[in-house]
């Protein structure tokens, strides 16, 4: 897994989400997402997986490290656009609740978890990549603290090392004070500027997808056009 990789997978989000789910700007970027996937043998419940890690690990994320909880209409809308999303993707037999993807991935999980090399080498490359692109100031303990915010099970499943009880403890508590810390901020007005170190000029459609495709993906949206 390359830096590329990472900013594409970014990118897509980003396109998906920016004029709502069933924009033509969010239809043409899940069109291409698709193309590329069907490249690659991947099964439905696969899909399913990986579509549950977007909503849930971030909402577990805020429950525990948010500077305020969730309301459950935001948990609704984040479903249903997690849903459409997947649909639009082809996926089938998807949650239509924030419950139904918790459950999906936790069966999932508690069947499918176990370690394999290709655990390891995929998670030192996105380690690789996150500390590339944070600030200098948490290089350092990148790696480290990367690895102790991982859950027991997970950790196993990617062969990382277990980091000590107190590093755990003292990175989980730090990021919950500062959550705490958060509420007495005023609220962001402006919205994130998230900076793609691969495109740092900008990007354009046809730019994303792993190069080898380009030229395919390109010459059969223009046909399509």
């Amino acid at each position: 897994m390359g830096a590329g990789v990472f900013d594409d997978t970014l990118v897509f989000q980003e396109e998906a989400v920016a004029d709502g789910v069933d924009s033509p700007r969010s239809r043409a970027a899940i069109d291409r997402l698709n193309r590329i996937h069907g490249h690659y043998p991947i099964p439905n419940d696969e899909f399913q997986y990986v579509l549950a890690t977007t909503i849930v690990g971030p909402v577990r994320w805020i429950s525990r490290y948010g500077w305020r909880a969730l309301d459950p209409v935001e948990l609704v809308a984040i479903a249903r656009f997690t849903t459409r999303f997947g649909e639009l993707m082809g996926i089938t037999g998807l949650p239509d609740t924030y419950a139904g993807y918790e459950q999906l991935l936790t069966s999932y999980e508690a069947e499918r978890f176990e370690f394999d090399p290709a655990n390891r080498r995929v998670t030192e490359a996105t380690i690789r990549i996150g500390r590339a692109t944070a600030p200098w100031y948490l290089k350092p303990g990148f790696r480290r603290v990367t690895i102790a915010l991982m859950d027991e099970p997970l950790r196993t499943a990617l062969g990382m090392e277990q980091q000590p009880r107190w590093l755990v403890r003292a990175v989980d508590l730090g990021l919950r004070g500062r959550g705490k810390v958060l509420r007495f901020f005023p609220p962001r007005r402006t919205p994130y500027d998230r900076k793609h170190p691969t495109y740092p000029h900008g990007y354009e459609l046809s730019q994303i997808g792993p190069a080898r495709m380009l030229d395919e993906l390109n010459n059969k949206e223009t046909n399509v056009a």
